[in-house]
């Protein structure tokens, strides 16, 4: 991946938020071969919002976080369980630390989870 970067260019932005939404508007125009999936980031973001609805734990929430935080069974209470299993997991894929191709347990603990909050959130 290294070998195919043509340039890399610097640009300063006031914020973070500035700075996140700039490389999402370029990462989607160039849409390189790495970065590339069916949905994109939003479909991550849902998935991880699913498996662990850490965002819906806070202890101020409009009526309607309150309602999918009720839908998806968590609450402040839960607000500690949920950040140590988000800080547990790696953050991307084998070039995390600790996490290599070959280590199965993980994507089958994280299936495991989506599978659970699936079947939890249809009543089964």
């Amino acid at each position: 991946m290294v070998a195919r970067v043509a340039r890399v260019e610097a640009v300063a932005c006031g914020s973070a938020h500035e700075a996140a939404w700039l490389e999402r508007n370029l990462l989607e125009a160039a849409m390189p071969p790495w970065n590339r999936g069916q949905g994109g980031a939003r479909l991550a973001v849902s998935g991880l919002l699913r498996a662990y609805p850490l965002a819906y734990t806070r202890d101020r929430l409009t009526a309607a976080g309150r309602d999918l935080a009720s839908g998806r069974g968590v609450g402040p209470r839960d607000r500690e369980r949920l950040a140590a299993a988000v800080a547990a997991r790696p953050l991307s894929g084998p070039s995390s630390p600790g996490a290599t191709p070959s280590s199965p347990r993980r994507s089958d603990n994280g299936r495991r989870t989506f599978r659970d909050r699936r079947s939890r959130g249809a009543g089964e």
